[in-house]
């Protein structure tokens, strides 16, 4: 055994969880998250047991033993019992995730990190999950090592390297608990996949990453919902829709949480976000199984296939950010859109020549256009061994009935009527069953046929609250159906105007207008009656407001 140690037995009811769990913001990633993939290649290449940091204490578990110095780890000791908060905490989420994943999920248990070392000082003393806070030079999060490789079962048993200061990260310099926590639900879980497969050779790495990293960011959310580290990297994923699902690219590994969130709260029960079964069944198949084919096998277990699921997953990481609503991802407003590209007629017909991969999509966005004239759309994949289809998603103005997609397979024409009705018109190119790229012919055209007469009328509500009282301010609810520019102003009883404002709107939405009581100067008015007059083409509206201070 290494060092003097300080051995403390933590549990969840005596040691309060040392973190307020927060929302984080929306922001690009600037660092990586997880250095497994550089681990599991290096004892790949070097086929030998890693050398473990060598840190003199630790806080133990029933489950863990979390090693540290004194140098270079959070400070902070708030029960003034000689160990760290960083490290206690670091244990009691630990023991949480551990709960979570066997007592509430079910999965296996880990091979013990002794597992097939007969010298003590290499595996930490006992069969307990060791866990190292070492600082790194890099900005990881944390990493899970291997330390040995079974044959006969294709598994491994391994421990946990986690930043010993996670204020080092950029989102995380005020407050490093958040982080801590879903670095201990993600590296656990990883340690966990190899008890069920471990990739030992390069293929197998290159085959399994993308599953192994995407997996494991879901788990950060199953156990700490309130967190939400995985919006930094979603991004990224969202960023590249052409590129296929389970590629093997570093930048879109963690932001892949975004297929694993869709296939557990599209499969889960009514009225359940997700409760981790899918993602469990899809382990253990992986046993036997690439995560590809284990993927395909648990879906036609539950009666659907890859097919299927992936058109509906082109839908829904189109419906997040301006174009969500409640039918897909729980917090799917939250999340970025996927990268597309602008498209707009010149003459009568868009003609868009390009290629897709197996396993991805691309989007192309006809934004607003006030015209009677419907749209029709044809796909021609130019490989004859492809299976594809067309995805349009015509997109309702706020506050309007969601509009549902429309699936055409390939060399078949949609037709949308009206493009005035819509905010936007997205088409999406899908590719499934091909193990090649393939060319393909997107034609958009303008079609009469399915024109539909536009809708002259604006609604303009009364003002309301009306009689308005000294803390209110004025609203006016308007719906417009058509690119407007709209003037309000404010009279008082002399017949003089005391504030006015002129509003262009380019495209039909439902908004409102509001007026603070105040005039040109930004001074309250006094009491009194004053006369409204909103006025847009050749239509005036006018109506009394009734101010009491």
């Amino acid at each position: 055994m290494r060092g003097s140690k300080t051995n403390k037995i933590v549990s969840l009811c005596s040691l309060a969880i040392i973190t307020v769990l927060i929302a984080l913001p929306h922001t690009t990633l600037t660092y990586e998250k997880c250095g497994t993939y550089d681990a599991m290649n290096l004892f790949r290449t070097t086929r030998v047991t890693v050398s473990r940091p060598i840190l003199p204490f630790y806080v133990g578990t029933e489950h863990f033993k979390i090693w540290f110095d004194t140098l270079t780890i959070y400070p902070g000791d708030a029960n003034l019992n000689g160990i760290p908060d960083y490290a206690e905490s670091c244990a009691v989420y630990l023991e949480y995730v551990w709960k979570i994943y066997f007592d509430s999920l079910g999965y296996k248990t880990p091979v013990p990190d002794s597992m097939g070392l007969e010298d003590p000082d290499l595996y930490g003393g006992d069969p307990r999950t060791d866990v190292y806070l070492k600082s790194f030079a890099s900005n990881f999060y944390g990493q899970t090592m291997s330390t040995e490789y079974f044959m006969d079962k294709r598994n491994a048993s391994a421990y946990i390297e986690m930043n010993s200061d996670m204020t080092k990260l950029p989102n995380y310099s005020e407050n490093p608990y958040p982080a801590l926590a879903v670095t201990c639900a993600h590296e656990f879980y990883h340690v966990i996949q190899f008890g069920y497969r471990y990739p030992y050779t390069a293929l197998e790495i290159a085959s399994f990453i993308w599953w192994l990293e995407a997996s494991a960011v879901f788990h950060e959310e199953f156990c700490f919902n309130d967190i939400n580290d995985y919006y930094y990297y979603i991004p990224y994923f969202q960023e590249k829709p052409q590129i296929p699902l389970f590629a093997n690219i570093p930048d879109i590994w963690y932001g892949a949480v975004l297929f694993t969130l869709f296939l557990e709260e599209f499969l889960a029960p009514e009225n359940v976000r997700f409760t981790g079964e899918f993602l469990k069944s899809v382990w253990e198949h992986c046993v036997d199984m690439d995560p590809y084919t284990s993927l395909t096998q648990e879906l036609n277990n539950r009666g659907t296939n890859l097919s299927t699921v992936l058109q509906i997953f082109s839908l829904w990481r189109l419906r997040v950010d301006r174009y969500w609503t409640e039918n897909f991802f729980v917090e799917g407003i939250n999340y970025s859109s996927p990268r597309s590209e602008t498209i707009e007629f010149e003459n009568d017909e868009i003609i868009i020549q390009n290629s897709i991969a197996p396993l991805s999509v691309r989007y192309y966005e006809l934004s607003y256009g006030h015209y009677e004239y419907g749209v029709k759309a044809i796909l021609d994949y130019l490989n004859p061994y492809t299976r594809g289809w067309l995805m349009t998603q015509p997109m309702e103005f706020c506050g309007k009935e969601q509009i549902a997609a429309i699936y055409s397979d390939t060399n078949r024409t949609i037709g949308i009527p009206g493009r005035w009705q819509y905010y936007s018109i997205f088409f999406a190119p899908i590719l499934y069953s091909s193990t090649n790229d393939s060319d393909f012919i997107l034609r958009i055209e303008k079609s009469e046929e399915d024109s539909v007469p536009m809708e002259k009328n604006i609604i303009v509500s009364k003002a309301y609250p009306n009689p308005c009282t000294n803390t209110d301010s004025i609203h006016f609810d308007i719906d417009i159906n058509q690119p407007i520019d709209m003037e309000i102003a404010i009279f008082n009883a002399s017949g003089e105007v005391v504030w006015s404002k002129e509003i262009s709107y380019k495209i039909p939405q439902e908004t409102s207008l509001t007026w603070d009581c105040k005039n040109f100067n930004g001074k309250d008015v006094t009491s009194g009656i004053y006369i409204y007059k909103i006025s847009f083409g050749k239509n005036k509206i006018l109506g009394k407001i009734f101010l009491v201070r």
